[in-house]
């Protein structure tokens, strides 16, 4: 607890390798109980990259936390992504 936590995202064509500006990326961090504690979203940068950094609550229970990604991007299908990752006390 109190730690901080990071996503970083590059978002490119699987074809060409070239990175997708302006992609627009949605993130859920959920807890071990499965409930929505964290929501967060913008666009990606001119080389497709987004970050996003959060602490976690000194209170956090311990266990398994479930980051969801969803990724939409003009002329692509939609993306989405799950991560976990665990808390210890």
């Amino acid at each position: 607890p109190m730690e901080n936590q990071k996503v970083n995202v590059q978002v490119f064509d699987a074809k060409t390798n070239g990175t997708i500006h302006l992609a627009y990326v949605d993130l859920i961090v959920r807890d071990t109980n499965n409930i929505a504690i964290k929501l967060f979203s913008g666009l990606t940068d001119e080389k497709g990259n987004f970050s996003y950094t959060w602490k976690i609550d000194e209170n956090a229970e311990p266990g398994d936390y479930t980051v969801n990604l969803d990724i939409i991007a003009t002329g692509y299908k939609p993306l989405g992504i799950s991560k976990t990752y665990i808390v210890t006390k």
